[in-house]
């Protein structure tokens, strides 16, 4: 992967990483050209993207509730997340109706936590 022009043969260059070298916000780095051998100084800038998605169930709709796969089994076998904003649902087994969540104990967390 190409990171960064060099500013003075404009080729491209990969950014050398090594140990965790280059990462900091605000600080002065520099490399040396894979192309034309001159030193040049970078700094790194970290971007943040957001994605946003409806959540009928934070505005009086119902939750989607999904089973969780993962290990071990018999941590996740009575626990649903909500696949609109990540709630756990955490059912007692011996209080289970026809709907499948009338045991709630309690939900954990979601996206907005």
């Amino acid at each position: 992967m190409e990171d960064v022009k060099c500013p003075y043969c404009e080729k491209w260059n990969e950014i050398n990483h090594g140990d965790g070298y280059g990462y900091d916000e605000g600080e002065t780095y520099e490399q040396t050209c894979d192309h034309c051998g001159k030193i040049f100084v970078y700094t790194t800038s970290i971007h943040f993207y957001y994605d946003a998605e409806k959540a009928p169930c934070k505005n009086g709709g119902e939750h989607d509730w999904k089973k969780i796969n993962g290990w071990p089994k018999e941590y996740f076998k009575n626990r649903r997340r909500c696949s609109c904003c990540d709630e756990i649902l955490i059912i007692n087994p011996e209080q289970v109706g026809a709907s499948g969540c009338k045991g709630l104990i309690r939900t954990l967390g979601g996206k907005n936590e």
